[in-house]
């Protein structure tokens, strides 16, 4: 029956010490487009460091990793500091946190499913899954064609060649899913047989029943499609004689 206390003065609880760190962002972006994100420390309670001693607050140096390089031409993926320039990934970069968060923009420039994840030298976004970014990453639009798998060498004259490939690409060398025609020619005289102009099949042309029967040194083939940027020449490939 006594009476109660009433309340305390009032507890702060301050968050513990940083304990790891999550980034967030856009789950799909294209190639070279850009991917605002989010990163945010939190401590071992799943609090955010906000406040108090271990406020995780001014400039950090965070590395990204988890995407590759694009093909053709190898472009790294990059990551915005603080000054707003694109830094690669794998190496630190300056990101001012305040109250537990900073903010980047990510350039994703080879297609595929990229696991993103974060670091500062002690804590990071590995461990959990929901702690790193996943993205996929899709071509951007059709640029040029490339070379995916080259004519073999050397060939005898009027034997069917082994088959040759060539995709359509974006600017960074991403197959695209186009079905543009694509048509093919020898550096020197003409093929003798065979369907020189193919459509290509999710962005990659087949060709399977080449022929050509003028015995020379060297050759080379190139490819081209309307607008796009044409293959350039392949690699070498000698006509060796028929047999007598």
């Amino acid at each position: 029956t006594l009476t109660a206390s009433g309340a305390s003065s009032n507890v702060v609880v301050d968050p513990a010490a940083a304990n790891y760190l999550k980034i967030t962002g856009d789950a799909n972006t294209t190639a070279g487009g850009t991917n605002a994100v989010t990163i945010t420390a939190y401590d071992q309670y799943n609090n955010t460091v906000t406040t108090g001693a271990n406020n995780y607050t001014a400039g950090k140096s965070i590395t990204f990793s988890g995407a590759n390089s694009s093909p053709n031409p190898a472009t790294s993926p990059t990551a915005t500091n603080s000054s707003s320039a694109d830094v690669n990934f794998g190496t630190a970069t300056a990101i001012t946190f305040a109250n537990g968060v900073g903010t980047s923009t990510l350039k994703l420039y080879k297609a595929e499913a990229a696991e993103i994840d974060v670091s500062d030298g002690t804590i990071n976004s590995t461990g959990a899954a929901d702690r790193d970014l996943n993205v996929t990453v899709s071509a951007t639009t059709k640029n040029k064609l490339l070379w995916s798998t080259q004519p073999a060498t050397p060939v005898i004259a009027g034997a069917t060649w082994t088959s040759f490939t060539i995709e359509i690409t974006d600017t960074y060398g991403n197959r695209t899913a186009d079905i543009d025609n694509v048509t093919i020619a020898p550096s020197a005289g003409s093929f003798a047989s065979g369907t020189l102009t193919r459509a290509a099949s999710a962005g990659l042309a087949t060709f399977n029943d080449i022929t050509y029967t003028t015995k020379t040194a060297t050759l080379t083939v190139s490819a081209t499609s309307g607008t796009l940027t044409a293959s350039g020449a392949s690699s070498n490939v000698v006509v060796d004689p028929a047999a007598a």
